[in-house]
């Protein structure tokens, strides 16, 4: 009889040990991943793309690489603002993208072009004013 107390008990320990694992593995957040691209669909790689908790207002930053993905991991399940910008590009917003526990939520993000800005700098020296007399002087070509 002590044998099968002993073989109950080593097997009830085999369970437990067994399911600590998974119990440790429990995955509390998720993963949003993400394509930019131009109006054409071609990739838009060095956009910058912020990512904002509607709730909280925490932010974390990412820029596309230069096949235009970004990822954001490890994000706590919530409802985010995805904020995209790259000089050339008119800004994008796109709201209501919801981060799941332990799942992985894909975003394509369309970056409509933006109008050049330039900046034109003109440099003006002063015009040379007698200021010591008032005679006005008046020079005329000879004629010949």
């Amino acid at each position: 009889m002590p044998a099968v107390r002993y073989f109950v008990f080593c097997v009830l320990i085999l369970c437990l040990v067994a399911a600590v694992p998974s119990v440790i593995a429990q995955i509390t957040s998720g993963t949003i991943t993400g394509l930019v691209t131009d109006d054409s669909g071609s990739a838009v790689a060095g956009a910058s793309v912020t990512v904002t908790f509607t709730q909280t207002g925490a932010t974390r930053t990412a820029t596309t690489s230069a096949e235009g993905t970004f990822s954001f991991q490890e994000l706590s399940p919530a409802c985010t603002t995805f904020t995209v910008s790259k000089q050339g590009f008119k800004k994008v917003e796109q709201r209501g993208v919801e981060a799941h526990v332990s799942d992985l939520t894909n975003v394509t993000i369309k970056m409509p072009v933006g109008g050049i800005v330039e900046t034109v700098e003109v440099e003006a020296s002063a015009v040379q004013v007698e200021t010591q007399s008032g005679e006005v002087e008046t020079s005329l070509p000879a004629r010949k």
